[in-house]
């Protein structure tokens, strides 16, 4: 019996699958940045002029609570997508699809725990 490692090196449409979802892992994740990004100043510029104009100290917005926001929007990301669409941006790119055992589109809590696990495995 072969392990998962040996399968993986010697047959290429595994390799071929693995590399395309690692290709829409990263098209996703520069998605997800971006989005964050924006919101995340969309959020930040109030407080900004706000302390500016009062003299208030700019430490208002916690810069360390960036990762945990930029983690949570990524799981709203992936599992939103996925649950209305069936894939997200870099998977249709990629021409991927996420489906449960009976080809139907993942549910709700399905697609957040699959989003959630990966997010803490990779975190």
């Amino acid at each position: 019996m072969s392990t998962g490692f040996e399968r993986i090196g010697k047959d290429s449409q595994l390799q071929d699958h693995w590399i395309r979802r690692l290709v829409a892992f990263i098209i996703d994740s520069v998605i997800a940045g971006i989005l964050t990004l924006v919101i995340a100043a969309i959020i930040w510029i109030p407080f900004m002029l706000m302390a500016a104009a009062t003299g208030l100290p700019g430490y208002m917005f916690n810069p360390l609570a960036f990762p945990f926001f930029a983690g949570t929007l990524s799981v709203l990301y992936f599992t939103l997508l996925e649950m209305y669409y069936g894939s997200t941006f870099g998977k249709k790119i990629m021409n991927l699809k996420t489906r449960k055992l009976d080809g139907r589109k993942p549910s709700l809590d399905s697609a957040f725990i699959r989003n959630l696990s990966k997010w803490i495995v990779l975190g």
